[in-house]
């Protein structure tokens, strides 16, 4: 058998940029995994993933994360469960750095 090479996407964000490892399409639709950075005085607007929850670890940095308007600061090495048919939005917790973080979305059975 021989290995086949995946494709890895970056595209530019308004936050910053996103680097998509696999999406859910590439997965049998039911897993989404990628890099996010968060540059400084920037965050994502408030959005969602229906049924789907995702999980964040940060490799760098240390972030807000707003869930529903409840607020969590999570530092390098720290991991965050956003719930399904929540809504949220993440800055950099730290003026003049941003953040990033790898991100997990999945569907919950």
């Amino acid at each position: 058998h021989q290995m086949a090479k995946v494709e890895v996407r970056t595209t530019e964000e308004s936050f910053g940029r996103a680097v998509h490892l696999l999406d859910q399409q590439a997965c049998c639709g039911s897993l989404e995994v990628g890099i996010f950075t968060c540059d400084s005085g920037k965050s994502l607007d408030r959005h969602g993933h229906g049924q789907c929850a995702e999980w964040c670890y940060v490799t760098d940095g240390e972030a807000i994360f707003d869930i529903d308007g409840e607020i969590t600061r999570i530092g390098q090495g720290e991991m965050i469960l956003l719930p399904a048919n929540s809504q949220h939005l993440s800055y950099s917790a730290v003026e003049g750095k941003g953040f990033t973080s790898i991100y997990i979305v999945t569907k919950e059975e």
